[in-house]
């Protein structure tokens, strides 16, 4: 997947947004089904992830500024990233749900609604899977985001695991989110999940577009006077990201959020670029962990013991 913004029609916002803003109050079933407008529903979700992304962002930026300036320097705050980083995941699911309920919306009474939802949800399964994985697991299982950190040199890389129970009761990586890696249970990078969600969103919104495009027959028309909002700023940031990635992911497709020369970002999945941290290295892992009454053990991440 690759996406150009901003584009011609709506700036920084995905496409399909010139599509829901055409659309007549007398036209659509939002107001029976309790919803805003289709184009409010899809403007409110999308900077729901914006605005989660740019709080997390801003976070990690500053930390990652304090080591460079200080190679001793490790955050001694992870705990505050938790809720940033949870932010971040339920929005982008939310937003996955947001553009299924425009669906409804739009063809609310029209007998294409079935396989238009079935177009979607084949479209976006594979992103979808992965994000209704991790808030299924926190909310029927009670499970919890741990942020964690790597460092070496001047070189700081934020991350977490969803923390599940494994043998013997001992608290680490969910093995049903991450995998093993050479014996180490893994995590998830910002640096990487933070352009993995927002290219995303732009491909669930490209799929949405395509599905309202095929079934409902409405027509694409101009906006790019909407301001940008933090859009702009959030994929400036974005873009600053360092391509240094924990081991596991060294082998992953990698997101990318490119500056444009003349104006703009390019984001691509996967990409061609190439990951800084190639070769193998040391690295030191910081995290704050919380025992429980019965659970007393626990298991890094990117550790072998």
């Amino acid at each position: 997947m690759k996406f150009q913004i901003p584009s011609k029609k709506t700036g920084y916002y995905p496409e399909v947004i010139s599509l829901l803003k055409s659309i007549e109050c007398s036209n659509t079933g939002h107001s029976e089904l309790g919803l805003n407008h289709p184009a409010d529903v899809f403007y409110f979700s999308f900077l729901d992830v914006i605005d989660s992304a740019v709080r997390l962002l801003e976070r990690l930026s500053g930390d990652a500024l304090k080591r460079k300036e200080s190679h001793f320097y490790v955050p001694d705050n992870l705990e505050d990233y938790r809720v940033d980083i949870f932010n971040l995941i339920f929005f982008s699911a939310n937003f996955i749900e947001a553009c299924q309920s425009i669906l409804k919306s739009v063809l609310h009474k029209d007998e294409k609604f079935t396989k238009a939802s079935r177009e979607f949800k084949d479209l976006t399964s594979s992103y979808r899977a992965h994000v209704s994985k991790i808030i299924n697991e926190i909310k029927h299982k009670h499970r919890r985001v741990r942020p964690f950190s790597s460092s070496w040199g001047a070189n700081l890389v934020v991350g977490y695991y969803i923390e599940g129970v494994l043998p013997g009761g001992t608290l680490g990586a969910d093995p049903l989110i991450h995998d093993e890696f050479h014996g180490m249970r893994t995590g998830f990078s910002l640096n990487r999940n933070i352009p993995y969600h927002l290219i995303n969103t732009y491909f669930v919104s490209s799929g949405l577009s395509s599905v309202l495009v095929k079934y409902s027959g409405l027509c694409r028309g101009e906006c790019n006077h909407i301001k940008p909002d933090r859009i702009d700023k959030c994929f400036d940031m974005i873009s600053n990201l360092p391509l240094l990635f924990f081991p596991d992911e060294i082998e992953m497709k990698v997101p990318s959020v490119k500056r444009n020369k003349r104006e703009g970002f390019s984001l691509e999945f996967p990409s061609g670029r190439k990951i800084e941290n190639r070769k193998p290295h040391i690295m030191n892992i910081s995290l704050s962990q919380r025992i429980g009454l019965q659970a007393r053990s626990f298991s890094p991440p990117y550790f072998r013991g």
